[in-house]
């Protein structure tokens, strides 16, 4: 997991970041109803790549390791993901790692 979230979503924010702020200064905006948007992201693979870094990030939030690591139990359950912090949000985690799963298969 730790390299997924450094190697895969750390380069796809680096990457992302650097298109926008290309493009915004470029002036290659186009407006999609009431917001403008970098036309990069008009192609659907930049779309489903910068869907991909968003569900990677909202994993690592959920991410039930880290939120078993400061419970009272972290000493008997180091790097367990089944704990009492993380009853209520494992189910969100798994809709997020399934569909950052769906994205990385669609993206090959």
């Amino acid at each position: 997991r730790c390299f997924i979230y450094i190697c895969s979503m750390g380069h796809g924010l680096v990457r992302h970041a650097k298109m926008i702020v290309r493009s915004c200064r470029g002036g290659e905006v186009k407006r999609v109803g009431c917001v403008r948007l970098p036309t990069y992201i008009l192609r659907w693979q930049e779309a489903a790549s910068l869907s991909l870094v968003f569900f990677l990030l909202m994993m690592l939030c959920l991410e039930p390791i880290l939120h078993c690591m400061g419970g009272e139990q972290s000493a008997m359950l180091l790097f367990e993901e089944r704990c009492d912090a993380s009853k209520q949000i494992i189910f969100a985690y798994s809709v997020m790692s399934t569909a950052a799963m769906l994205l990385y298969f669609l993206l090959l």
